[in-house]
């Protein structure tokens, strides 16, 4: 059984997410994600959005709105913004003659996996900005703040009239997108005395691809190991385990973790020893 976000820091981290996240190369070519900007023009965005992300690293949100445009600011007082610990900026993609880009950060964040409250994620960001009266603001554009990585949510579209906040409510259910991702049994057995195997096949029914990490201790004796790490639709992956004897040590259960991205998934597989 998948361990799933709690309600409230996963309604957080959705809305959030269903507006801004992408996976890294999500339809983009890696040439098409670089224009070269004059360096004042790199230099100055780079120093708003810097100071944008800032401080909210500092545990100040409000202070970001000086780096707001006028027209997106009723949608960023709304929007629920997870804690971010750190960024880094990745990618930064220029139009209208250096006058707009799209920036892809990583954040570093928490998300309420159980017992994962102490190891934060770094999650792909994407947010738009525009130079106004020759300052660049962060911005949202309604014909896409309802973009996910899985397409179109299906809210009731982009605000009417200026100032309204797009409803991003009836997005993707995240409980019914978890239930397309699942793992064939919860634990395996593994041997004390002998060599021993076990395999776990993780599936996705998810339109689009989802990317798999593992997360598990290093236990001396055992091997652990994921066959792949994306999937599309309709395709599944191995997790196996493999224990060699170790003579006199006491082998204690283990709990190996894979993370699905982008839903932010935690599929715990629980090991013992017999």
């Amino acid at each position: 059984m998948t361990s799933r976000v709690s309600n409230r820091g996963l309604r957080a981290v959705f809305a959030f997410t269903s507006a801004f996240l992408i996976p890294a190369a999500f339809g983009q070519k890696p040439a098409d994600l670089f224009k070269k900007a004059p360096p004042d023009v790199d230099e100055a965005l780079r120093s708003r959005i810097s100071k944008f992300y800032q401080a909210q690293v500092d545990g100040h949100p409000r202070q970001s709105e000086q780096y707001v445009a006028e027209d997106s600011k009723d949608y960023f007082f709304e929007m629920r913004k997870p804690r971010i610990l750190s960024f880094e900026i990745r990618q930064v993609d220029y139009t209208d003659n250096f006058t707009k880009a799209t920036v892809v950060a990583f954040a570093q964040m928490y998300v309420k996996f159980p017992g994962f409250d102490k190891k934060p994620l770094s999650m792909p960001v994407k947010t738009l900005w525009k130079v106004v009266d020759g300052q660049w603001y962060w911005y949202i554009d309604p014909d896409t703040v309802n973009d996910t990585p899985f397409g179109k949510s299906s809210s009731s579209g982009p605000p009417t009239k200026p100032g309204a906040i797009p409803d991003i409510s009836q997005g993707p259910n995240p409980e019914a997108l978890y239930k397309q991702v699942r793992a064939d049994k919860q634990s395996v057995r593994l041997k004390s005395g002998e060599a021993s195997s076990d395999l776990v096949t993780i599936s996705s029914r998810l339109p689009g691809v989802v990317s798999l990490r593992l997360q598990a201790n290093n236990i001396p004796g055992v091997e652990i190991k994921l066959d792949r790490t994306q999937l599309k639709s309709g395709e599944s992956a191995t997790l196996s385990f493999h224990a060699e004897p170790r003579t006199g040590v006491f082998r204690a259960p283990f709990t190996a973790v894979v993370v699905v991205a982008p839903i932010n998934l935690a599929v715990p597989i629980h090991a013992a020893f017999e």
